[in-house]
C-alpha cells in the first residue's frame, strides 16, 4: 500500500517527457499554425493533381480537347476524381502530422491545394493553348 501511494505520489510530481514548457500555449493565445507544411503540401498535392488530371485526360481521350468531345462527358467526371483524391491525402497527412488545431490546418490544405489546383490547370491551358 505504501509502495502504491509513493508510485502515485511521484507521478504526479514528474511531467511526462512529450511536454515541456516551451510546447505550452499562453493562456488567451493560439497554438502557431505549421505553414511550412501546410504550403508544401498543398503545392504538391496541386500538382500531382494538375498533372494526373491532364495526363489522365489526354489518355482517356486521345489527345482531343474536352469541348470537342461531348460524348465522352462521363470521362471528364472519371479525371476530376484525381485531385479530390490528391487534396484527401493532402488533408489526411496534415491531420496525422499536426498536434494542434488538427481541422482547422487540414481544411486550410484542402483550400489551398484546389485553388492551386486551378490555378495551374488555367497557367497549363494559357502556356498550352489547350
Amino acid at each position: 500500500m505504501i509502495c502504491l501511494a509513493t508510485l502515485r505520489h511521484f507521478r504526479s510530481q514528474t511531467t511526462s517527457p512529450t511536454t515541456s514548457d516551451t510546447d505550452a500555449v499562453p493562456e488567451g493565445r493560439f497554438a502557431p499554425l505549421r505553414w511550412k507544411l501546410l504550403i508544401i503540401t498543398s503545392l504538391v498535392a496541386a500538382l500531382l493533381s494538375a498533372a494526373g488530371m491532364r495526363a489522365l485526360a489526354y489518355w482517356m481521350m486521345g489527345g482531343v480537347r474536352p469541348e470537342s468531345a461531348p460524348e465522352r462527358s462521363g470521362a471528364l467526371f472519371v479525371v476530376v476524381i484525381v485531385p479530390l483524391l490528391l487534396t484527401t491525402l493532402a488533408c489526411i497527412f496534415v491531420y496525422r502530422h499536426t498536434a494542434r488545431r488538427r481541422k482547422l490546418q487540414a481544411a486550410l490544405t484542402a483550400l489551398f491545394s484546389l485553388v492551386l489546383t486551378v490555378a495551374a490547370l488555367f497557367a497549363t491551358r494559357a502556356f498550352l493553348n489547350l
